[in-house]
């Protein structure tokens, strides 16, 4: 870091350590269970360890704390009127979450006392996200006055989080607030509007309260209608038409997985896959989103991606397209089948590891037929519940048993993708 302007410094550091919490998150942990090098530390799969890219990041990291210390030592600058600099207030903001979360003890070590007094003086100096941070804090010692004064501040300065946090609460009733639908769905519009790369939930979160997707929450229809704006912000033409609910959950949905938001990415992948609508059938869409959602340790997209290559997307002529031009699509690909099923179930999701033994069972992806393995992962998953696993075990104890084909579950595969092609076509011609 060789810029000497304190502000240009602040927001890399920021950057870094934003992007080591979204590569921890990949790694199935969460940040604060523990410091940033045993966090990073790959467990399971092919190569465990800590990996070259992670080891490079680990040093950018802990490069922007000991940065962050060094602008924090006294004596600080004062601003105009003895105002705290902008970039003080947000480096304050910056070790608070250091200190709140532990990633790096040696250097400042863990104390959710501390890290309040940043928040606090973050908030007060300036830096508006702070009364988010203060909020929560208050919450977790159950003091619902102060967290709520701290949330309304966060409000009044524009803060998505706080927006967010005190639409939820009107939701469903909490911080000694009523539910209040007709004043919480403003509140979370306004979260949305405001999502961005550090806080991108409200926009996926808005979405699905638009389709009526939200658990436990039913909206009434004559409320949703009246969020729709009469017209696009920037109009495209005079045949565009106008906005929808449908419209509408779907711009939120596209700017919290442009933001990086794993559920969001996964939603468009599975939306693309069936054609749920708005959104037409798109194998490669699918793909890219679910493995967009894969990179970011989403255990249900290496399924699915698993799921795409056992048995591919074979291209179609569109009759609608012009001559020469082809329906897009790629060829089934057996070992990336396996390596994304492997994938899931070293994650421990039950489906992967039924995939696993299925694969195991049938041999597949240049591997031979191994009963003992498919077994093994038909045991694991049936520890979690998943019936087919349970009744493949139940099968197999059988004293005929009827082995599974290698076509069983890929024309399973082939019909269900066939439904969606047929679902798209309906879904364009209403």
């Amino acid at each position: 870091m060789n810029s000497r302007d304190p502000t240009s410094k602040v927001a890399w550091c920021k950057d870094v350590l934003n992007t080591l919490e979204k590569v921890i998150q990949a790694n199935g942990a969460n940040i604060g269970d523990g410091p940033a090098r045993q966090l990073l530390v790959q467990t399971g799969g092919p190569n465990p360890g800590l990996s070259e890219s992670d080891a490079a990041l680990l040093k950018l990291s802990e490069t922007a704390v000991s940065t962050i210390v060094t602008i924090l030592t006294p004596p600080l600058p004062v601003g105009p009127n003895n105002a705290m600099p902008p970039f003080i207030a947000e480096a304050l903001f910056l070790r608070g979450q250091v200190i709140a979360a532990g990633t790096f003890p040696e250097k400042l070590p863990k104390s959710p006392r501390d890290a309040f007094r940043d928040f606090e003086a973050s908030a007060r100096g300036g830096y508006a996200p702070g009364w988010f941070k203060l909020g929560r804090d208050y919450e977790t010692v159950s003091d619902i006055a102060r967290a709520k004064d701290c949330f309304e501040r966060g409000v009044q300065r524009g803060v998505g989080s706080c927006f967010y946090r005190l639409g939820m609460a009107h939701l469903q009733g909490q911080l000694g607030l009523p539910q209040n639908p007709t004043i919480a769905m403003p509140l979370l519009q306004r979260a949305a509007f405001l999502s961005s790369i550090e806080v991108a939930q409200p926009a996926y979160v808005y979405a699905l309260l638009l389709l009526q997707e939200f658990p436990h929450i039913t909206l009434p229809q004559q409320l949703l209608q009246s969020l729709v704006p009469p017209t696009h912000p920037f109009q495209t033409g005079p045949n565009t038409p106008p906005p929808s609910l449908m419209s509408e959950s779907r711009k939120y949905l596209e700017r919290s997985a442009y933001l990086g938001f794993g559920p969001a990415l996964y939603k468009l992948g599975q939306s693309y896959e069936h054609a749920i609508p708005p959104f037409p059938y798109d194998p490669l869409m699918s793909v890219q989103y679910y493995s967009l959602a894969s990179q970011q340790g989403d255990a249900l997209a290496d399924l699915a991606l698993s799921k795409w290559f056992l048995v591919g997307s074979n291209p179609e002529q569109d009759p609608n397209a012009p001559p020469g031009q082809a329906h897009d699509g790629f060829d089934k690909d057996e070992s990336l089948a396996l390596i994304f099923a492997e994938k899931a179930a070293t994650k421990g999701e039950p489906g992967g590891e039924f995939a696993m033994g299925y694969y195991c069972e049938v041999g597949i992806g240049g591997r031979p037929a191994d009963p003992k393995a498919a077994r093994g992962w038909y045991e694991r998953a049936a520890k979690q519940g998943h019936a087919d696993a349970k009744a493949r075990l139940k099968e197999l104890a059988s004293q005929n048993p009827r082995l599974l084909g290698v076509q069983e579950h890929q024309g399973r595969l082939e019909r269900m993708r066939t439904n969606a092609k047929e679902r798209a076509k309906q879904n364009a011609a209403t």
